[in-house]
């Protein structure tokens, strides 16, 4: 039984990637190593929702894409936050099957043209959970707006759907930035240095999913060889026991000539 349904190549493969980009940007610009750091985890934090069925979004909203979407555009700036929205959006369901494709790219896109918005939402507030609740509200506002014009629900339940998944997710994204907003966010200030304890975070999951992967690899070689091995023993025990078939005929032909002659 699969543990999640997802296209385990392609997470393997965007998890090496992303890590190399990390390695790549650190002796050059930490800030940028810091932003793929992030991606790196916020996409692993999507996969949960992408590839496992759930109630009410529950593993959907317990993400930390939101909330480094929001530290992101505030720290480094807009445009970089909402193409890290369209990239942890788009890339996870690719690498997944939930949610629809209709629901992943509307998201998406909500998401990017609100972390373009955020900087200045930031510097007219100065409060980071202030800012926070006006993205994730707006998010809520959009979505039923586009709900509202193209409907796949009567209205009353798109309503209270929407009410629901985004009374959640405003409370996960509060609690996460409240205890890891700030540490988060400075990360990504100027004149903060790499953040290794994080860094060292996402080396040993790395770790940990290639011995997980190469175990089961070696696994099936192993029962591969033993079959193998098996099938080769029984056709070399077989193969006497044709021979002395095929003697035993051979002398009873021989016995049956010289009776006749």
């Amino acid at each position: 039984m699969r543990m999640m349904s997802l296209q385990w190549p392609v997470v393997l493969v965007t998890t090496v990637v992303l890590y190399a980009l990390v390695i790549f940007c650190l002796p050059i610009n930490p800030v940028y190593a810091t932003v793929f750091l992030f991606t790196l985890i916020g996409f692993w934090s999507r996969l949960p929702g992408a590839g496992i069925p759930h109630p009410m979004f529950l593993l959907y909203n317990l993400d930390v894409v939101d909330v480094f979407a929001v530290i992101i555009a505030i720290n480094v700036g807009g445009p970089q936050a909402a193409l890290f929205a369209l990239f942890t959006n788009i890339w996870s369901r690719v690498c997944g099957v939930f949610p629809t494709w209709m629901s992943a790219g509307k998201d998406a896109i909500f998401q990017a043209m609100l972390c373009l918005v955020l900087p200045f939402v930031f510097a007219m507030t100065q409060s980071l959970v202030i800012t926070t609740i006006f993205f994730t509200i707006g998010r809520s506002i959009l979505y039923l707006t586009i709900g509202m014009l193209v409907p796949h629900n009567n209205f009353a339940t798109q309503v209270w759907v929407e009410i629901q998944f985004q009374a959640s997710l405003l409370a996960i994204n509060i609690f996460y930035v409240s205890l890891f907003g700030n540490f988060f966010g400075n990360l990504l200030q100027e004149g903060v240095s790499f953040s290794w304890p994080l860094f060292l975070f996402a080396t040993t999951v790395i770790v940990a999913f290639y011995m997980i992967f190469y175990r089961k690899k070696s696994r099936k070689k192993s029962n591969l060889a033993k079959k193998v091995v098996r099938k080769i023993l029984q056709t070399s025990e077989r193969k006497p026991s044709i021979m002395h078939d095929d003697a035993q005929d051979m002398k009873f032909v021989r016995e049956s000539l010289e009776r006749k002659m």
